[in-house]
């Protein structure tokens, strides 16, 4: 996953991200983040004023992506896996 999403929900920032299927797989829509679709303009513009009119859910949003990465991409974690997946 790319790390700058990842880090925004270390400092529990709400994700705007384009609607690509490897964000599809860790974002929910107005839980986890928002989306916009990928080389619209207009589309980021209207997630953009979405997440301004929303600001609450934004901040719930960003609290519930923190949560997540947490509890899913912890680095002693991922270098558990990596040290598993080499010993196998």
């Amino acid at each position: 996953y790319p790390i700058k999403v990842l880090e925004y929900g270390v400092f529990a920032l709400c994700p705007l991200v384009p609607d690509y299927p490897v964000f599809r797989d860790i974002i929910q829509e107005g839980e986890t983040g928002y989306y916009f679709q990928h080389k619209d303009a207009s589309s980021l513009g209207e997630s953009i004023l979405r997440m301004f009119n929303e600001n609450k859910n934004c901040v719930c949003c960003g609290q519930e992506w923190h949560k997540y990465v947490k509890k899913n991409f912890e680095w002693k974690d991922t270098v558990k896996q990596i040290v598993n997946s080499l010993s196998n």
